[in-house]
């Protein structure tokens, strides 16, 4: 999020690409990990979500916190498809600022993907 701001990109403007994006990529022929674990009924019913005060309070308060805990295992248990997601997003709110963020943008997904652990690995 520090990156997105340094570039006047607001905590809103991210959660609405993040939303739109994941409502493309769910309702896509070829979902990715990303679209399966959030897919929702309509466009309606996300900005339905949305538009209670509930869930913008904390972006409110600059709290971001972090993600429930089985979104997040779904998540980072593929992390290429989470971090392309992550990328495609970065890309369409940055427009022409993408060419100066995406080294550092790479080098926290860089440094994301080398942190993450496979849990599943583990087990073996």
């Amino acid at each position: 999020m520090k990156l997105f701001a340094g570039y006047g990109v607001n905590a809103m403007e991210f959660i609405l690409a993040t939303a739109d994006a994941m409502l493309v990529d769910a309702d896509s022929q070829t979902p990715s990990s990303v679209g399966l674990t959030f897919q929702v009924d309509s466009h309606e019913d996300l900005c339905a979500y949305w538009s209670s005060p509930e869930p913008l309070e904390r972006p409110r308060r600059r709290d971001l916190g972090k993600l429930n805990s089985s979104y997040g295992y779904k998540l980072i248990s593929n992390p290429d498809d989470f971090l392309a997601f992550l990328r495609a997003i970065a890309t369409n709110l940055l427009g022409p600022n993408w060419t100066e963020a995406e080294l550092i943008f790479d080098n926290i997904l860089r440094f994301t993907k080398t942190s993450l652990v496979d849990i599943m690995a583990l087990a073996d």
